[in-house]
């Protein structure tokens, strides 16, 4: 089996950074309907951390240029690509996800950087 290419990382970041997991979205939904807004945010915000820590601990076993596809395009997904959370949630947790996504690929560069 090959090893994961650059275009390999940017498909990973464009499902993780790009799409909302389809799942959460649902669920996130499912809680604002039944249970409320605020709710669904602390879902929304525990959720999102949990998948961010699986992509970070997993990123230790990526080599450089799928890790590099991933770190590249997340922050300009980041930057360029508006969520549909804020729509799901209230502000303050839809900031904190947002947040913690880009601490994610932050530390995601970081690891890059002392990979190559």
């Amino acid at each position: 089996m090959a090893a994961p290419s650059l275009f390999d990382g940017i498909r990973r970041a464009i499902e993780e950074f790009g799409l909302p997991p389809i799942a959460l979205l649902v669920l996130v939904g499912v809680i604002r309907v039944v249970y409320g807004p605020q709710e669904a945010g602390l879902i929304y915000v525990g959720l999102t951390a949990l998948i961010l820590l699986g992509i970070y601990t997993r990123a230790k076993y990526w080599n450089v240029k799928y890790t590099f596809g991933v770190v590249v395009v997340g922050l300009g997904l980041w930057f360029g690509v508006p969520g549909v959370f804020p729509l799901l949630v209230p502000s303050p947790f839809a900031e904190l996800g947002s947040f913690l996504a880009l601490v994610s690929l932050i530390g995601l560069a970081m690891m890059l950087t002392n990979k190559a």
